[in-house]
């Protein structure tokens, strides 16, 4: 039977969240698929939203902090320092954008608070 769109797009977004797991499992790996880092520079782009005009992932706000969550306690569990810079956003509504933006800070004191 044909995916509904539901299905469709939250697998999209499964195949989001694999890609940032397979490349941050490195950092933890031994030999030569090991990835060093003294310290990461994090651009926390919505530009992922489903409300975006420019982004193609169409993730929901709770899908964007998903990924931050998971970018924060991976670095932090390898004790990598980091530094969060604010990217993307076209939403036509400012609140989406401003929400998702607070919500990358709010998640980062937690974290590392």
């Amino acid at each position: 039977p044909p995916k509904s769109a539901h299905t469709k797009k939250k697998s999209a977004f499964c195949r989001y969240l694999y890609f940032c797991t397979r490349k941050a499992s490195k950092l933890g790996a031994k030999g030569e698929e090991r990835f060093v880092s003294d310290f990461v520079f994090y651009l926390s782009g919505v530009d992922i939203l489903e409300t975006d005009k420019f982004g193609k992932l169409k993730v929901t706000l709770n899908e964007c902090k998903q990924r931050d969550e998971f970018v924060f306690q991976t670095l932090q569990h390898n004790k990598i320092p980091v530094a969060v810079s604010m990217g993307g956003g076209y939403s036509a509504d400012i609140k989406i954008i401003v929400e998702a933006h607070c919500n990358t800070f709010r998640l980062a004191k937690e974290i590392f608070d």
